[in-house]
């Protein structure tokens, strides 16, 4: 497996926690608000789903953030994620 790939996903999958936990959504409610599958959206959020660019948008829109949001560290550090897809 990609390592690189993974720690990606893994990063993605924080900051949609992050977001969604922020703002007292509930996985369920999360996934209802987008029309996707509950246990989709604990996949992308434990680092094990490799979401498409149609569903990370989804996702970004339901918790009223920009896609770019979802590639950015959780310690509010440099674009982690960002720097590496250049």
């Amino acid at each position: 497996m990609d390592s690189q790939g993974l720690q990606n996903r893994r990063l993605v999958g924080a900051a949609i926690n992050r977001f969604r936990e922020e703002q007292g959504l509930s996985l369920r409610k999360l996934a209802h608000m987008v029309g996707m599958d509950y246990a989709y959206i604990c996949s992308i959020e434990g680092g094990k789903a490799n979401p498409t660019l149609d569903a990370l948008s989804k996702i970004a829109s339901g918790l009223d953030v920009e896609i770019v949001d979802l590639f950015t560290r959780n310690d509010g550090g440099p674009d982690y994620a960002m720097s590496k897809l250049k």
